[in-house]
C-alpha cells in the first residue's frame, strides 16, 4: 500500500523552465507527498513517478489570490460563486490559494464571525484522507524532515493493534539471536549501523572509523551499491532500505492494507517499495497478528479510490445505468417483470426507473432510447461490464448520438458508487410503499413511478436541494402522492375532515372576505354593477390565490425543515444572510478579518485571532456609511492595535460620507442606472480616502495594505507615499488591470450592471495601462481579484436604484491570463515579475513564504505548468465559475494554464478538472511578516520621541476668569430660536400674564442691590448750556 500511495503522489515535471521571482532556470521538479523534493537537471527519482512533459513550458508557483469574497452575504443576497465553485474555477486558471474575508456585521463578535466562515469553508461531508483505514487501526504514511517515517494511531478506543510493538521486537531479537551469523544485516538492519552508513554515504570520508564503521562494513555498503537521496538510503534497485525501528510501522501498514492476508501477499506488498525486509521477518509478523490467527479478514476495509472521482458540471453531463434484480419476487402484473433499469444523472442526482422482463441488449436499449428521446442525450454514459450494456447495439447507439460510453473496472462496484447507493434507496422506497399500502410484494412494478418520484423530491445532502428542484428549477407542485388501499379509506376520510377544519380556521385567521350577492343579468350593462362585479371577482381571485399559497407554504416549510437553516439579520438597507452549510474548498486558503465597529472588546478579539486563529490582517472600511464604515478615530485605534499585535492593517479607501451625499444628488437628477454608481464614487473620492488612510497609518508607524486600487490618482498617491518612506502596499485587481469604466455607459443594462463594483472601474481608458506600468515597476506590489459574483437576477435588485445593485465582479479564474496578456505579452514585465505579483509577494506579505510562492525544495507542491504560446478567449459560456457574466468577455489572452498541481495532486490538466470537495487546507498566517515589519521594528528603535531638557519657567502666569462653556448650537436650532424670538417680539400678548398668586416675578433670579448711585438730579438733567 505504501508503494501504491507513493507512486500516486510522485510527480516529475521534466524539461521545463522553472520561474521564481528572482531567477529562471531550466530544470526538472520532483514532487512527492505534496512537497517539492528536488529541483535540478536530469533528476533520477524513485520508480512509479508520473512524468509531465514541460518542454518549452514555464513551471511557476501556483497563484495566490489575495482578495476574494466567496458566497459573501451582501445587500440581501449571497454571492453565487461559493467556496466550491470559486476555488474550483481558480484552480482551472492557475490559482492554488485564496485569501478570503470574514466580514462581521456591526456589533457582532469577530471571533463568532470567524468561526462561521471557517465552518463554511472547513465542513467536509467526505473528509479528504492521506491514510487508509482498517477495522482496528489507522496508519499514516508521512514524510518528515526529508525522511520516511510511519506513525500509528488508534481509531477505536480499547482496540489494540494487530501486532503489539513490544512483542514484535522481542520476537525479532530472538529470531536474530537464533541465527549463527554475526552480520549487522542479518534479519534486520541495526539502527546504529543504519545511521552511521547514512552519514558515511553523505560525506564518504577516508576515515570511516569516526563513523563507527569497519572496513568490512564499508565493503558491504559498496557491494550493496547503496546510495543516499533525500536523507534515505536506497538500494541499487532504487528501493528504500529500512532500519529496525521502522519495521513495525511498515509491516503494520502493509498487512492491514492487504486485509490481514497471509505471508505471501504481505511480503509482495512490502517488496515493491522496501529493501532488506526478509521473508522470515514477514512470517514472524503475520504469525503474531491476532486477526490472522483467528482467520478473520477485515471486510470493511476502506480502500483507496481506484478511479478518479467523477465530476459532472451540468445536467446530463454524465448518466449512470445499472440493473436491480427482482427475480426473487414473482411479478403479478402479467408482464413478468424481473429487473429494474435504474438511470441516474450524476450532477442533479435525478433518477429514472424502468421495469424490464428480460435484460437482453434489445430490451435494455429500447428503455434507454425511450429515456434519452424524452429528456435529452447525455455527454457520457457510465455503465458496468454486463453484456446488456457492453455490446455492439449499445456501442452503435452511442456512436450515432455522440455519447461517450464508459465502463467501470471489472468487479469494482466503487466505480458505480452513485447509482449503487441510489439502488439501495430505491429498494427501500419500494419496500416502504408496499408496507404502507399493505399490498403484496408481487405488485412492486405498479409503484415504480411513485418510488422514483419519492426519490427525486427528497433533498440530497451533496446539493442541499432535491433533484426535482435542480432539474426543473421549481418546487414540486405537491408532496408525495399516494394511492390509498381499501383498508386506509376510512382513516383517510377522518383525516380529510380534520384537514378541512384546519384550512377553514387558517383562512379565517389570515383573510377576511365579503360575500357579494350574485350579479343579476339585468345589471350587466350597468357601469356601477359591472365595477362591483369586477371588484368581487378580483377579491375572489385573491382569496383563492392566498389559499393556494398557504398550501404551498406548508410544503415549503416542510422542505425547509430538512434544509440547512438560513438566518437573516437586517442592517439598515442591507440584509446579510448566514448559511449554516455550503459547498467546500478545493484549494488552500487563509482569511482576513474585517473590523466593522470598534470598542476595547474588538481589540481583545483581534489579539486572540492573531495568537490562536492564524489571522494576521484586518480590514477597515471608509465606505458603506452606517453599515461598515469606521470613523477616523476608530481607524486610529484599530491601526494602533494592529501595530501592537504585529498584524497588517488593510483599508477599503473611499469617502463614505461623500458617496452618500453624491448618491442623493445623482438620484435627484433622475439617474438611476449603473452609470450613477460611478458618478457618485468619483476618482477624487477614492484618492482623498487613500491619502487619509496613509496619513493615519504613518502617524502610528503601522504598515498599511490598500485593497483594490482602481484609479491613477490613488495609485500615484501610494507611489508618492512609498517614496517618502511610508510602509504601504497597493493591490490593483484583475478588473482594474483588464477593463475600464466605460462599460457603465453601455446601452445594455445587464452589461453595465455586471461591471458594478466598489470602488468602481474608471471611465478613463488609460487607467489599466497606467496601473500595469506601476505594477511592473514595483510601485504597486501585488494583485487580487475582489471576486464577488452575482447573477443577472441578483444584480436586478437595483434595476430602479443603482445603490441596490450588489457590488462585485468575477476574476478568480481569469486573473493569471489577464495579467500575462496585459503585462508580459505587452512587454511591460518579465516572467519573474509576473510570478512576483501573482504569487511570491503575496506569500511574503502574509508571512507564508517560502512555503507558498516559490518552487524550491521543501515548499508546498502548488505548481502550474504555463504555456506562454497558447491562447484562449475568455467567455462566460466556457468559464468554470457559476456566474452567468464575465467582465472580460471576448478578450483573447496569450498564456494559458496547461497543468495545475495543488498539494501535490494534478487537479487540472488540458482543460479537464479533477478536484475534490473539502480538500482545501486552512493556512495560518503568522504575525510580524518581515516584508511589512522589517523596517517598522527598526524605526520604533531609531525614531523614538526625544524630550528636550530645559529649565522650568518660574515667571508669572496670567489668570483667566472662569466662564461657563458656550453651548454648541446647530444651524437648525439657531434658526428655530430666531423664529421664536421674532414671533414673541412682534406684539404684546395681552392674554399672557406674568402674575402668579405666589408672588413670583420674572426677575427673581437677578440678585438685588442695596442702593443705586444716580449722577443726575431729581427730575432729570437739563439740556441747557450756559456757554
Amino acid at each position: 500500500m505504501a508503494s501504491a500511495m507513493a507512486q500516486k503522489d510522485r510527480i516529475l515535471i521534466k524539461g521545463g523552465i522553472v520561474v521564481n521571482d528572482d531567477d529562471m532556470i531550466e530544470a526538472d521538479v520532483f514532487i512527492e507527498s505534496g512537497v517539492i523534493k528536488e529541483v535540478g537537471k536530469n533528476l533520477v527519482v524513485p520508480g512509479g513517478a508520473r512524468v509531465i512533459d514541460a518542454q518549452k513550458k514555464l513551471v511557476m508557483p501556483g497563484g495566490i489570490d489575495t482578495h476574494t469574497h466567496m458566497q459573501l452575504p451582501f445587500m440581501g443576497t449571497v454571492a453565487i460563486d461559493d467556496f466550491y465553485t470559486g476555488t474550483r474555477a481558480g484552480l482551472a486558471g492557475g490559482t492554488t490559494m485564496i485569501i478570503d474575508f470574514v466580514i462581521p456585521k456591526k456589533g457582532e463578535s469577530l471571533l463568532e464571525a470567524y468561526e462561521v466562515w471557517r465552518k463554511w469553508a472547513d465542513e467536509k461531508d467526505s473528509p479528504r484522507s492521506k491514510f487508509n483505514l482498517c477495522k482496528t487501526c489507522m496508519h499514516v504514511h508521512l514524510y518528515e524532515n526529508g525522511t520516511y517515517s510511519l506513525k500509528a494511531k488508534k481509531v477505536m478506543e480499547g482496540v489494540p493493534f494487530c501486532v503489539a510493538k513490544d512483542t514484535f521486537y522481542e520476537k525479532l531479537d530472538a529470531l536474530k539471536g537464533s541465527k549463527k551469523s554475526n552480520s549487522k544485516l542479518t534479519v534486520f538492519i541495526d539502527d546504529k549501523f543504519y545511521e552511521n552508513a547514512k552519514y558515511w554515504l553523505k560525506n564518504e570520508p577516508k576515515n570511516h572509523e569516526q563513523f563507527g564503521l569497519t572496513k568490512t562494513d564499508v565493503g558491504t555498503i559498496k557491494r550493496k551499491q547503496w546510495t543516499i537521496q533525500n536523507d534515505n538510503i536506497l538500494s541499487k534497485d532504487r528501493k528504500i532500505v529500512v532500519p529496525k525501528s521502522q519495521l513495525h510501522g511498515i509491516l503494520s501498514q502493509a498487512h492491514s492494507s492487504t486485509a490481514h492476508c497471509r505471508r505471501d501477499k504481505t511480503g509482495e506488498f512490502v517488496k515493491r517499495t522496501y529493501a532488506k525486509i526478509s521473508q522470515h521477518v514477514v512470517t514472524l509478523f503475520v504469525g503474531l497478528c491476532h486477526l490472522h490467527q483467528q482467520q478473520k479478514s477485515v471486510t470493511d476495509h476502506l480502500k483507496r479510490p481506484i478511479t478518479k472521482p467523477i465530476q459532472a458540471s451540468n445536467f446530463l453531463a454524465q448518466v449512470q445505468l445499472d440493473l436491480i434484480d427482482f427475480r426473487n419476487l414473482n411479478c403479478s402484473c402479467g408482464k413478468n417483470h424481473n429487473w429494474l433499469l435504474h438511470a441516474t444523472d450524476h450532477y442533479c442526482k435525478f433518477s429514472w426507473l424502468f421495469p424490464l422482463s428480460h435484460i437482453t441488449s434489445e430490451e435494455v436499449l429500447e428503455a434507454v432510447t425511450q429515456l434519452f428521446w424524452q429528456v435529452g442525450f447525455p455527454k457520457k454514459l457510465h455503465t458496468d461490464n454486463g453484456r446488456e450494456f457492453k455490446n455492439k447495439n449499445m456501442i452503435d447507439f452511442c456512436n450515432k448520438h455522440k455519447i461517450d460510453l464508459v465502463h467501470g473496472a471489472p468487479r469494482t462496484p466503487q466505480t458505480q458508487g452513485l447509482v449503487e447507493r441510489n439502488n439501495r434507496t430505491v429498494k427501500e422506497n419500494l419496500a416502504n410503499i408496499l408496507k404502507e399500502k399493505q399490498v403484496s410484494l408481487n405488485t412492486w412494478c405498479r409503484f415504480v413511478g411513485e418510488a422514483a418520484y419519492k426519490r427525486n423530491v427528497t433533498i440530497h445532502r451533496a446539493t442541499s436541494r432535491s433533484p426535482y428542484e435542480l432539474v426543473f428549477g421549481i418546487l414540486p407542485h405537491r408532496s408525495m402522492p399516494t394511492t390509498p388501499s381499501p383498508q386506509q379509506c376510512s382513516s383517510m376520510e377522518a383525516d380529510r375532515q380534520q384537514e378541512g377544519e384546519d384550512e377553514n380556521e387558517c383562512a379565517e385567521n389570515t383573510i377576511e372576505t365579503e360575500v357579494e350577492e350574485p350579479t343579476r343579468v339585468s345589471d350587466i350593462n350597468n357601469p356601477t354593477s359591472k365595477r362591483k362585479a369586477e371588484e368581487s371577482s378580483s377579491q375572489n381571485r385573491k382569496q383563492i390565490k392566498s389559499q393556494t399559497n398557504q398550501k404551498q407554504n406548508k410544503y415549503n416549510e416542510k422542505m425547509r425543515s430538512t434544509r440547512p437553516s438560513v438566518k437573516k439579520f437586517e442592517v439598515n438597507d442591507y440584509v446579510c444572510v448566514k448559511i449554516d452549510k455550503i459547498d467546500k474548498m478545493c484549494c488552500d486558503y487563509a482569511f482576513h478579518v474585517a473590523v466593522t465597529w470598534w470598542n476595547d472588546d474588538v481589540g481583545d478579539e483581534m489579539e486572540t485571532l492573531v495568537k490562536e486563529k492564524g489571522i494576521n490582517s484586518f480590514k477597515t472600511f471608509m465606505a458603506y456609511k452606517d453599515v461598515m464604515m469606521l470613523t477616523d478615530e476608530e481607524m486610529y485605534h484599530c491601526y494602533s492595535k494592529c501595530k501592537d499585535i504585529g498584524a497588517i492593517a488593510q483599508v477599503h479607501a473611499e469617502n463614505g460620507t461623500l458617496i452618500a451625499e453624491n448618491a442623493k444628488k445623482v438620484l435627484a437628477q433622475g439617474i438611476t442606472g449603473p452609470e450613477g454608481h460611478e458618478l457618485c464614487r468619483t476618482e477624487e473620492v477614492e484618492t482623498e480616502a487613500c491619502l487619509r488612510a496613509i496619513t493615519i497609518a504613518n502617524q502610528l508607524n503601522c504598515p498599511l495594505y490598500i485593497v483594490h486600487v482602481m484609479s491613477k490618482s490613488s495609485a500615484d498617491a501610494i507611489c508618492d507615499a512609498r517614496r517618502r518612506g511610508c510602509v504601504v502596499v497597493g493591490e490593483p485587481i484583475a478588473a482594474s488591470l483588464g477593463t475600464d469604466g466605460t462599460n457603465y455607459y453601455h446601452k445594455c443594462w445587464r452589461h453595465a450592471a455586471g461591471h458594478v463594483m466598489g470602488p468602481p472601474l474608471r471611465p478613463d481608458p488609460t487607467t489599466p495601462g497606467h496601473l500595469m506600468d506601476l505594477l511592473a515597476n514595483d510601485d504597486l506590489q501585488v494583485t487580487g481579484t475582489d471576486n464577488c459574483t452575482f447573477s443577472a437576477n441578483q444584480k436586478a435588485l437595483g434595476k430602479k436604484d443603482f445603490r441596490k445593485i450588489p457590488n462585485g465582479v468575477n476574476g478568480v479564474e481569469d486573473r493569471m491570463s489577464v495579467i500575462w496578456e496585459k503585462g508580459v505579452a505587452s512587454g511591460k514585465m518579465d516572467p519573474c515579475r509576473f510570478v512576483a505579483v501573482t504569487s511570491t509577494t503575496a506569500a511574503k506579505i502574509f508571512n507564508i513564504y517560502p512555503r507558498k510562492g516559490r518552487i524550491a525544495v521543501g515548499s508546498d507542491a502548488d505548481v502550474i505548468v504555463w504555456d506562454p504560446e497558447a491562447t484562449r478567449v475568455i467567455s462566460a459560456k466556457t468559464h468554470h465559475q457559476a456566474v452567468d457574466f464575465n467582465i472580460f468577455e471576448g478578450m483573447e489572452c496569450h498564456g494559458v494554464t496547461e497543468v495545475t498541481i495543488c498539494q501535490g495532486k494534478v487537479v487540472y490538466e488540458h482543460g479537464e478538472l479533477n478536484v475534490v470537495r473539502g480538500s482545501g487546507r486552512f493556512i495560518p498566517t503568522p504575525p510580524y511578516p518581515s516584508y511589512m515589519y522589517g523596517r517598522i521594528l527598526k524605526r520604533d528603535v531609531t525614531r523614538k520621541l526625544v524630550k528636550v531638557e530645559r529649565e522650568p519657567y518660574n515667571g508669572p502666569v496670567i489668570e483667566i476668569p472662569f466662564s461657563e462653556p458656550i453651548p454648541v448650537v446647530s444651524p437648525s436650532q439657531r434658526k428655530q430660536k430666531q423664529q421664536e424670538q421674532k414671533k414673541s417680539g412682534a406684539a404684546r400678548d395681552l392674554h399672557k400674564s406674568g402674575f402668579e398668586l405666589s408672588g413670583k416675578q420674572d426677575d427673581d433670579n437677578v440678585p438685588g442691590r442695596s442702593s443705586t448711585r444716580v449722577c443726575k438730579p431729581p427730575g432729570g438733567g437739563s439740556s441747557l448750556s450756559l456757554s
